[in-house]
């Protein structure tokens, strides 16, 4: 497998992985409501909206994880 293939695989997994944190978080909020818990396990992954967006996430998921970054409050 030459250099490129190699790195194509790799960045595949890397947003493959993101695109699924996304998704379970997105449906986690979808069930349960809760933007504040669904806001600190984005930071906890070290995941921003920007990175979500370049991994490619569904809008579906996206429009949900960002309604709770404006909705949940901060202390």
């Amino acid at each position: 497998m030459n250099r490129r293939t190699e790195e194509h695989l790799r960045r595949a997994r890397a947003n493959a992985r993101v695109q699924g944190i996304a998704a379970a978080l997105a449906e986690v909020q979808r069930l349960h409501d809760n933007p504040v818990a669904a806001t600190d396990v984005l930071a906890g992954f070290g995941l921003s909206m920007g990175d979500l967006a370049a991994a490619g996430v569904e809008g579906y998921d996206l429009d949900v994880i960002y309604s709770c970054q404006v909705e949940a409050p901060r202390t």
